[in-house]
């Protein structure tokens, strides 16, 4: 009996080493990406070259992970505002400049500084106003906020990708609707072109309210008048559907 209960004893502590391994991830031939700026693309083949183009667009797609990013204009240049992410088939949004708050599978997460296990795989690791989506096989995507748009940095040693960092231009249908409200306000310092925008419309005239509006429009990218059109626009969609549901219920 003693025996039995000692080798017990011995394949529980085995069991338990094998559960703290920690798998490491596989840096050997990765190859590295960068958008940032207005933007501006630092490619796979060690490539510069402009994407300067409004829109949404696919970043990267690889194996387990895929990144998509949405350029809105601010005056005379364009920046990435929104993110999308596809890791191990879960669907991951930004809500925001601010890192740490995104949207998982539907339900929006104020997540923790550190790192943060996905269900069905990869993780999520906040540091400041950086947020890294990875997979254990090498494939990770940074996004660093800067006041109103984001920087990406894309590492991955898997071969066969798409996107911008191969220099494909694909269009992304990952934001199916437009996101409205999500871009944080912009404090006063924080625009990164603030003093050019508010020169720009000095020259048009504009003094006053007039002038703080115009500035304050030039820095999200878009105009009240046409969020506030999107806002309602969503309004009616939602209610469309919350009618729709109750009439499928009724019917049951």
């Amino acid at each position: 009996m003693d025996y039995q209960k000692e080798l017990k004893k011995k394949i529980l502590k085995i069991n338990r080493k094998e559960d703290r391994k920690i798998i490491h991830v596989r840096r050997v031939n990765r190859v590295q990406c960068q958008l940032f700026a207005d933007p501006h693309v630092y490619g796979f083949n060690k490539k510069n070259f402009e994407a300067q183009t409004e829109g949404d667009w696919l970043l990267y797609r690889g194996l387990n992970l895929a990144a998509h990013y949405r350029g809105k204009r601010f005056g005379g240049w364009v920046g990435p505002v929104n993110y999308g992410i596809r890791i191990f088939g879960q669907r991951i949004a930004s809500r925001g400049i601010n890192a740490n708050i995104v949207n998982i599978d539907g339900i929006n997460k104020n997540l923790p500084q550190g790192k943060t296990r996905l269900p069905r795989g990869g993780f999520i690791n906040v540091a400041g106003s950086k947020i890294t989506f990875g997979t254990e096989d090498g494939e990770e995507v940074d996004f660093v906020a800067h006041g109103s748009y984001f920087n990406a940095y894309v590492r991955s040693n898997v071969p066969n990708v798409a996107g911008i960092c191969s220099q494909q231009f694909i269009r992304s249908t990952f934001f199916r609707n437009p996101v409205v409200g999500q871009v944080d306000n912009i404090k006063v310092g924080r625009c990164p072109r603030r003093a050019h925008f508010r020169k720009v419309c000095e020259r048009a005239g504009l003094r006053g309210v007039r002038l703080h509006e115009c500035v304050f429009d030039r820095c999200h990218g878009f105009t009240r008048k046409q969020e506030r059109r999107l806002i309602r626009e969503q309004k009616r969609e939602k209610k469309k559907l919350d009618y729709q549901e109750e009439i499928f219920i009724s019917e049951e």
